[in-house]
């Protein structure tokens, strides 16, 4: 029996790598933005191991800075500054030299995945969930339950969460495809019809102030992105002009 197409979209060629067709655009930028004679770009999953399973999808990219740099320290903190911005999401949780300071990932569309479970308080099942849809949406999920799973990644996509993708269709998956309106169509035909549909859009909100309020304790703050920071007695401002990260150190 012929085997169902499950990804959405297609492996692409980048230079002698593959990444996703949605990723492409990016790819240009980020090749714009450095040079190869002072960063090399690489896509890890086919040709090096990747370090995490998003590799897979080509979704891991890793950055080996060429030029002499003293500071290594100050080389991170500025590759985090313009990466960042980009939609890039450090694999490090600091920006201080480390074995695998070096990885990147970009999440795209599935940074809604990531999101919603983390909000939901299911924080343990965001990143492999998040995984298993990156595999799924290109077609190369090779775990069990591969067309519900694949469906919950798209009812994610246009905008219905069904929750964890664990290939279960429960109450939520089953609530998501009510939602979408595909509640009694076969799942293998309900994924050709949302391989076909256009993604949620997100409506931006408009950047606000934010605050870190520690009083009595000893801390230092690290803003990267489109986030600064202005430290005070007791905490921090900060301003949010963009995607961005935030880390405080207590001690």
């Amino acid at each position: 029996m012929e085997e169902i197409k499950t990804g959405r979209q297609k492996m692409v060629p980048w230079k002698k790598y593959r990444v996703p067709e949605d990723m492409l655009d990016l790819m240009g930028k980020l090749e714009a933005v450095f040079p190869p004679d002072q960063v090399s770009i690489t896509v890890a999953g086919r040709a090096i191991e990747p370090v995490t399973d998003l590799g897979h999808a080509g979704r891991e990219l890793w950055f080996s800075i060429q030029y002499g740099v003293k500071d290594r320290r100050e080389a991170l903190a500025s590759l985090w500054s313009q990466l960042v911005p980009m939609g890039l999401t450090p694999w490090t949780r600091y920006p201080i030299p480390h074995p695998e300071d070096h990885v990147f990932h970009v999440f795209g569309v599935w940074q809604r995945v990531y999101d919603r479970l983390i909000a939901e308080g299911r924080g343990h099942l965001a990143w492999p969930s998040l995984c298993a849809a990156a595999l799924c949406d290109v077609g190369l999920w090779r775990g069990n339950k591969k067309v519900e799973r694949s469906v919950q990644t798209q009812l994610h996509r246009i905008g219905h969460s069904p929750g964890n993708i664990d290939g279960r269709i429960g109450k939520k998956t089953l609530a998501a495809l009510r939602g979408a309106g595909l509640s009694d169509v076969p799942l293998k035909e309900a994924l050709v019809i949302l391989n076909k549909r256009a993604e949620a859009r997100i409506s931006k909100r408009p950047r606000k102030q934010g605050h870190v309020v520690l009083p009595g304790i000893d801390f230092t703050v690290h803003s990267f992105g489109g986030v600064t920071h202005l430290t005070k007695p007791g905490g921090a401002d900060l301003a949010i002009t963009g995607p961005g990260r935030v880390v405080v150190d207590l001690r």
